[in-house]
């Protein structure tokens, strides 16, 4: 037995690595050798991928300690068998993992220049060749962060990369890496900025100054956390002015007390380094004389829309209380007031809060239970500025019990209701600003319907080819008229059909009658002109005999009256044509019939 001693000191000449997509990069030489073991008939050098699949093998004489392989660049792995003299494995050493390196890094044929937002990751599509099989994709950020990117295999000589969501705007580098460390970057190709805002609305386009901070909305879409407003003057001088409320599409911006009277360029931008986008043109006007006078004693109003945070003065007031229109429902508001005269502004109240919203619906009227079978059926009259309803139900009366639907019409129909049992239901009204009280209670008990009585009036009445049955009609008082009328007018649909179908019957019978007289008659024909013909025909041979005995005058008067009876005879005969006429038409009306009879049927059945 040969000893099983591991073999390898492998030398390796050369190696490049490739993901196993890599099909245009050339095979390059992998060789390594080991020490000899005693006793051994032979060796056997196996190479596989690293998915297990057998790349190549080669089968080394005894005297051979060493071999070669042409692999193409990427990770495998390599193992070696000791054979015995009869060249059967006796010992193998553990596969072993190798690696092949390109030569070159991989070259970009083809980027295209992308765009993304922040935020959002995107899908790019790269021309390159000389890719290895283990070959990485990766990004370096604008400040130098190397994120990873996902490649697919290439084909036709393009990959996809799946780039994830970037949030540090600017400019991106694209790199290719053969291993170990053979790249390949592309600069700039892939840049991260926030899409320009779309401005849709400014409102007011004129505010007139009363020594106050004022606010005007900008309603559009794409608003970032990062966007800016700006009042551009006609000089091209630039003020930055406070965002009070924001959204990603709505904005509320607040121009301050001291500002010029003048007409400015509303500028709204994303980012400090975005380009700016015109939202249009805002009219600032004097204030007037006596707007310009404080009163003796006045309250200053300042909001926020942070908790602990002053805010701005967004008014003031000679009495105490002040109304804040320039709100959007569902923001929660942070109010302080102060105290100002001549001798100067007190310190802030206590800070309070208020969230604007739609008032709440009223309550649901008129609601009607109507049981059925299984169900319960619900109606009440729709309340305006409600989005939707709930239903509540219970099994004891006065109780609003638990919602069991949501609905967004004034109606709903209970099928998960148990026959005999009593339900009460109340129904609210909801909107954004919250639920109605409950509507006035209503009940219902669901029940089977109550069995009827069987018909009474039974007749039946025998008609060629069928049986028609008839009885007195169940009145159902459950059933309305149209129910009613319905059904008698199903019943005589029904009866004129069958009178139509008789009538049809009818109909082919005579037909059938009067192709069997046909027949009969071409019978008839056939018989006397047989016998005539036969007639005919010994007249014929009688003269010919006469003639043939010397009496001419003979021969001539038997031969006329032989000739006569055998035309009368051919006249009288009905020929083959007719006959099958005769019967291929019996045949058909008797199709007809056998299929009109069981449609007759059918309908006295039903």
């Amino acid at each position: 037995m040969l000893k099983s001693r591991t073999l390898f000191s492998i030398a390796v000449l050369m190696f490049l690595g490739v993901m196993a997509q890599a099909q245009n990069l050339p095979p390059r030489d992998y060789s390594f050798k080991w020490q000899a073991v005693e006793g051994a008939g032979g060796y056997l050098a196996e190479v596989q991928n690293m998915s297990g699949n057998l790349v190549s093998s080669q089968q080394i004489a005894k005297d051979k300690t060493s071999v070669a392989f042409q692999l193409v660049p990427g990770p495998y792995q390599l193992r070696l068998t000791t054979l015995n003299r009869l060249l059967k494995p006796e010992s193998a050493t553990d596969w072993l993992p190798i690696h092949v390196d390109a030569a070159s890094a991989p070259v970009i044929s083809d980027i295209p220049q992308t765009l993304a937002s922040p935020g959002t990751g995107i899908n790019v599509s790269v021309g390159i060749t000389g890719l290895a099989q283990d070959a990485t994709a990766s990004l370096t950020s604008p400040s130098g962060k190397k994120i990873e990117v996902t490649m697919s295999l290439p084909v036709d000589g393009m990959v996809q990369l799946s780039i994830p969501a970037l949030s540090e705007r600017g400019d991106y580098a694209i790199v290719f890496t053969n291993p170990p460390s053979l790249s390949t970057t592309a600069n700039g190709k892939i840049s991260v900025h926030y899409p320009k805002p779309v401005i849709d609305t400014l409102d007011p386009a004129t505010i007139q100054l009363n020594g106050m901070a004022q606010s005007f909305h900008v309603v559009g879409k794409d608003f970032t956390p990062e966007t800016l407003v700006n009042l551009q003057s006609p000089d091209g001088s630039s003020l930055p002015l406070v965002i009070d409320s924001h959204s990603p599409m709505a904005m509320t911006a607040v121009v301050p007390p001291n500002v010029a009277a003048t007409t400015y360029q509303v500028m709204v931008t994303n980012a400090t380094d975005e380009l700016p986008v015109r939202a249009g043109v805002l009219t600032v006007k004097a204030a007037s004389h006596f707007e310009t006078v404080p009163p003796a004693i006045r309250y200053n109003i300042y909001r926020s829309t942070s908790l602990g945070t002053r805010g701005i003065k967004i008014g003031s007031s000679t009495t105490a209380s002040y109304t804040d229109t320039s709100v959007r429902n569902g923001t929660t508001y942070y109010y302080e007031v102060t105290t100002a005269n001549a001798g100067g502004e007190s310190v802030v109240s206590s800070q309070i809060s208020a969230t604007p919203q739609v008032p709440v619906p009223g309550t649901p009227a008129g609601p009607l239970a109507t049981a059925g079978n299984g169900q319960v059926a619900l109606d009440w009259t729709a309340v305006s500025g409600a989005t939707g309803y709930n239903i509540y139900r219970s099994l004891t009366v006065g109780a609003q019990g638990i919602k069991i639907w949501s609905s967004t019409s004034a109606s709903y129909i209970d099928t998960s209701v148990t026959n005999g049992i009593m339900y009460y239901y109340e129904v609210t009204a909801v909107n954004a600003g919250g639920e109605s009280g409950t509507s006035n209670q209503v009940s219902a008990t669901p029940q089977v319907p109550a069995p009827i009585s069987p018909p009474t009036g039974f007749t039946v009445t025998a008609r060629n080819g069928q049986v028609v049955l008839n009885w007195t009609a169940i009145s159902d008082e459950t059933d309305d008229s149209t129910t009613k009328l319905d059904t008698e007018k199903e019943k005589t649909e029904i009866e004129q059909a069958q009178e139509q179908q008789e009538q049809k019957l009818k109909s082919l019978l005579a037909e059938r009658k009067a192709a069997e007289d046909g027949l009969s008659q071409c019978d008839t024909r056939v018989a006397m002109g047989s016998i005539i013909l036969a007639l005919g025909i010994v007249g014929d041979i009688v003269g010919i005999v006469e003639g043939t005995n010397g009496d001419n005058n003979g021969l001539a008067q038997i031969g006329i009256v032989g000739i006569g009876w055998t035309a009368i005879g051919v006249s009288l005969l009905c020929l083959p044509p007719h006959r099958n006429t005769f019967q291929e038409t019996i045949k058909s009306l008797d199709d007809q019939i056998t299929e009109l009879n069981s449609e007759v049927n059918g309908n006295s059945h039903n």
